[in-house]
Formats: structure tokens, C-alpha cells, sequence
């Protein structure tokens, strides 16, 4: 009974030290990939402000594509390449 007992503990204990592990491998990924979306964001951030401060970079007409203008496209495409001369 007590050798069943002690090895329940090695176990949780091997089991907790794995779960710590992989808990600071999540840690540290989790860290780089939010110093990463910081550091973009900040970019962003400045170019938005040159842009809005220097009046650079003025847009006519707004790009405009949405995925029906993308099917209907190649599904025009695709039925005259289907086309028999």
C-alpha cells in the first residue's frame, strides 16, 4: 500500500514538472509573439501619424475587392475556358 502510495507521488511529481515545462515553453512563445504585435503596432502607429501629420499618401478611390468580385471572375474564366471552338 505504501509503495502504490509512492509511486502516485512520483508520478504527479513527474507529471507537475511536465506541466511546468511546457508552461514556460507556452510562456515564452506567448512573450515573443506579443513583443512581436508590439513592436508592428507601433510601426503602424507612426506611419499612421506621418501620414495624418505630413497630409502624404492621399487616396481617390478605395481598393475595393470582396470575395464575390473574386469568384464571379474566375467563374467567367474557368466557363470560356470550357468552351469548345
Amino acid at each position: 500500500m505504501m509503495r502504490a502510495d509512492a509511486d502516485r507521488t512520483d508520478l504527479e511529481v513527474a507529471d507537475q514538472v511536465r506541466r511546468m515545462y511546457w508552461g514556460a515553453v507556452l510562456a515564452r512563445q506567448v512573450e515573443r509573439v506579443g513583443k512581436d504585435t508590439l513592436a508592428r503596432m507601433e510601426v503602424t502607429l507612426q506611419l499612421t501619424e506621418s501620414l495624418y501629420k505630413n497630409s502624404a499618401g492621399k487616396v481617390s478611390k478605395p481598393i475595393t475587392w470582396t470575395p464575390k468580385s473574386w469568384w464571379s471572375r474566375y467563374a467567367r474564366w474557368w466557363r470560356r475556358s470550357r468552351r469548345t471552338p
